[in-house]
């Protein structure tokens, strides 16, 4: 009886050892996999960052692009009046010349509307190039 005592005493410090072993291997397993989880919640934060500064980039160009078309519109329609004035300008310089001879206060007051319009066109080529200059630099 005493030596099966022994022997169970015997084995249970081998079965202790591999206890002690298997726990071991189970904290060390566990241990490792908190260090990937903590890993992949790094890589995951990182990850979030560059969508957002994608996002951010994104939003940017679509502002850039809809600041460009409203430009881009600016342009046109003050290409337009422009082509207008310039119209506006020869029939007042046609009208002033026919009546030029026949009444001078109807000249007067048509010259000082072709120096008006005129003006209005000079005021309207400056934002033009303006306008124009800002849409090539958004472009760039």
């Amino acid at each position: 009886m005493h030596e099966q005592q022994q022997a169970l005493t015997s084995s249970g410090a081998g079965g202790d050892a591999q206890l002690k072993e298997l726990l071991q291997r189970s904290q060390d397993a566990e241990n490792h996999a908190k260090m990937l989880e903590r890993q992949m919640q790094e890589q995951g934060q990182h990850l979030d960052l560059h969508v957002q500064e994608k996002e951010r980039h994104i939003q940017a160009l679509t502002e850039t692009a809809s600041e460009h078309a409203f430009l881009l519109k600016r342009v046109d329609d003050l290409e337009s009046l422009v082509g207008l004035r310039e119209n506006e300008i020869r029939q007042l310089q046609e009208a002033s010349q026919q009546n030029e001879a026949v009444d001078s206060p109807k000249h007067a007051m048509l010259m000082n509307q072709a120096v008006h319009t005129e003006e209005q066109i000079i005021s309207l080529n400056a934002s033009l190039a303006q306008l124009q200059k800002q849409a090539e630099d958004d472009k760039a």
